[in-house]
């Protein structure tokens, strides 16, 4: 029925663990927070601020770029989301200063990411299979830092196992819009009909699969309810794995 399965990176493939965060001392005390590895970057360049202000502006920066990329699903690269954090911060300095400190604060966060995603054993497992059922595979992720996105398939050796890669930040658009998922469709040569995605988020992973015409399998790990009827998934499955009793 299907010549090719599309999969999402993020808590699909791989998963985030986010209960051990780094830390970074505050006067004397230690902090744990995503944001210290960043708060450690730019405290070098400007000495110690407040923390509370300083995650403050870490999260509002994060949540404002968010808005703005689902305005029209354009992606942005993640040094959009520390600029703005440093003007927030009413941060100035020379230019060439703040866009090297800004690509330190990438680096910094992006460690982070990386450091915090797992892979498990069950994910390759089922990674292998349908490959042995010679499927055409691809990988489609909405992700603002596509070095860190290759160093994740590399570092779990998976990256071959795609026959096309798609990361958003390198085409400049996101899912759910429908050009993303038909230049993956594109690439592997194949129709809307004889493709499916397996992804974890209903808004990106879902209706936009709908839109365009593919099947759609929703891996709902946090048991959501759905959202409209009228994009309704093909399939839904608490863990990826599962997706082999309707693959193969």
């Amino acid at each position: 029925m299907y010549r090719a399965i599309v999969f999402d990176l993020f808590d699909t493939l791989v998963n985030f663990n986010h209960s051990n965060p780094p830390s970074v001392e505050i006067n004397g005390v230690e902090v744990k927070s995503i944001s210290a590895p960043v708060y450690r970057v730019f405290s070098q360049a400007f000495g110690h601020m407040d923390f509370n202000r300083f995650q403050r502006a870490f999260i509002e920066s994060y949540e404002e770029i968010e808005r703005e990329k689902k305005k029209e699903y354009k992606e942005l690269y993640a040094g959009e989301r520390f600029r703005l954090m440093l003007t927030k911060l009413n941060i100035g300095a020379d230019k060439s200063f703040l866009e090297d400190l800004v690509e330190d604060m990438v680096v910094a966060h992006m460690e982070t990411i990386f450091n915090s995603v797992s892979f498990p054993k069950e994910n390759r497992d089922i990674l292998l299979a349908i490959k042995e059922k010679n499927y055409r595979i691809a990988l489609l992720s909405n992700f603002d830092h596509a070095p860190t996105a290759y160093r994740i398939l590399d570092a779990f050796g998976i990256k071959n196992f795609f026959d096309t890669i798609v990361i958003s930040v390198e085409f400049g658009w996101r899912k759910p819009k429908p050009c993303v998922f038909n230049k993956v469709l594109s690439s592997l040569g194949v129709a809307a009909e004889e493709a499916i995605f397996v992804g974890d988020s209903f808004e990106a992973d879902v209706i936009g699969v709908k839109w365009v015409g593919m099947s759609a399998i929703w891996v709902n790990k946090r048991n959501e309810s759905l959202k409209t009827r009228a994009l309704a998934p093909d399939y839904v499955v608490s863990r990826l794995p599962e997706i082999k009793e309707i693959l193969l």
